[in-house]
């Protein structure tokens, strides 16, 4: 009888992670629609250093966002949760202010 809930519960907590990370997913197709072109743009170019730097950030942003999801600890999962959403607000902020993407050269002109 104890083996059969540990199993269920097991089950409950993986499905629970499966509609975490499709939610993620979710959640980054529809805020990144500007990736592929961006992509696309650099290898018609040829700019493969710049490719690879862009894939590379995007792919380290990408398991960053999934260990904040998967992240058991609540307080942590807040602490991620308000600096995510910070961060996103003043971008999306200068996003309507300006009609143009928050990138590096803007924070390095201040």
């Amino acid at each position: 009888m104890q083996i059969e809930q540990s199993r269920i519960s097991s089950k409950a907590h993986a499905f629970i992670r499966l509609v975490q990370l499709v939610l993620l997913v979710g959640l980054i197709i529809g805020t990144n629609n500007g990736f592929l072109d961006r992509v696309d743009s650099l290898f018609g170019r040829q700019k493969w250093l710049v490719l690879s730097v862009y894939v590379a950030v995007w792919g380290l942003s990408l398991l960053c966002l999934a260990i904040a999801v998967l992240q058991p600890n609540r307080l942590l999962r807040s602490v991620w949760a308000v600096m995510i959403s910070l961060t996103t607000a003043a971008a999306y902020s200068f996003y309507l202010a300006s009609g143009s993407d928050l990138n590096v050269y803007y924070l390095l002109s201040f």
